[in-house]
């Protein structure tokens, strides 16, 4: 089984905290294993601080992206993701209004 090392310095897609830094640095062993397991470990207690394999990997794009809106660059510029949060719950309510005013309309024909 092969395996990749790294020490990032800075948050990744995986290794992240909403509207603070992480724990940094840490190591990051990435395995090619079956599950293509990532460890993030801290280097200076050997402590393994998260596992993230393939299927996490995916669910963190389809699922945590989409509903938490939680990029590194937006929750560390707290009113950039403010903002950006609130034009979509606005636009979702607007959404929302219409296309029940609009069933309405289309109801009481």
């Amino acid at each position: 089984m092969r395996q990749h090392s790294r020490r990032p310095a800075l948050p990744d897609a995986y290794w992240y905290a909403v509207a603070e830094l992480p724990r940094l640095p840490v190591l990051r062993l990435r395995f090619a294993d079956p599950a293509q397991t990532w460890y993030y470990i801290d280097p200076a207690t050997g402590q393994i601080l998260k596992t993230v394999d393939a299927r996490q990997r995916a669910y963190r794009w389809a699922f945590d992206l989409l509903h938490k809106w939680d990029l590194n660059t937006l929750t560390l510029h707290r009113p950039a993701w403010d903002g950006l949060i609130w034009l979509f719950s606005i636009a979702g309510t607007l959404t929302s209004i219409s296309g029940i005013w609009l069933g309405w309309k289309r109801l009481r024909r």
